[in-house]
């Protein structure tokens, strides 16, 4: 089936040097692959942060949210208690009263870390608040936190002796147990 879509002039040539063309063809289609693949674009906005967030019981849940300076965040209020309730922080958004059993979603970009304050109006911060943490801005193109490094190797102290030297397994040795050697002399 596929044969026929070689052409002909590659079918009847030898073997070695039609697995090498091939190869070469290959080759050059997987690097025009992984170079569009790695080319850096990046998208000119980044994706908005949603975040839901429940009210009952004059308490946000979750009460404290994570997000970068730039990000453009969405947070969907859905009210599930009996009381009527806001979504404020003040100077940057509100969501205006959310009767019971309703849900409203507000969006906002910050720009600079810090921490914001997010309260009910009706209820009053010191009754019912919660707090977004803005990290600096992760950098462009990353999609993780960076790895954790390995602690640097430390240099043996003075009066320490040097690790072991392992010798590769020889025919004889038996299994996983270490061997014994005698030293005469």
């Amino acid at each position: 089936m596929f044969y026929s879509l070689i052409p002909k002039k590659l079918r009847t040539m030898a073997p070695a040097r039609r697995f090498v063309i091939l190869g070469l063809l290959a080759a050059a289609l997987l690097g025009a692959i992984f170079s569009v693949a790695t080319s850096g674009a990046r998208p000119t906005e980044a994706a908005p942060l949603n975040q839901a967030v429940s009210v009952r019981n004059f308490s946000y849940s979750p009460n404290a949210f994570t997000a970068h300076a730039g990000d453009q965040i969405s947070v969907t209020v859905t009210n599930a208690g009996p009381s009527p309730h806001t979504f404020t922080i003040s100077g940057v958004t509100d969501s205006g009263q959310i009767a019971p059993g309703t849900t409203k979603t507000v969006q906002f970009t910050v720009s600079q870390p810090g921490n914001l304050t997010f309260f009910c109006t009706i209820h009053g911060a010191s009754v019912m608040s919660g707090q977004i943490t803005v990290q600096a801005a992760a950098p462009a193109g990353s999609t993780a936190p960076p790895a954790p490094q390995p602690p640097a190797p430390s240099a043996p102290r003075p009066n320490q002796p040097a690790a072991p030297v392992m010798r590769p397994p020889q025919t004889g040795d038996a299994g996983l147990l270490p061997a014994t050697t005698s030293q005469n002399g």
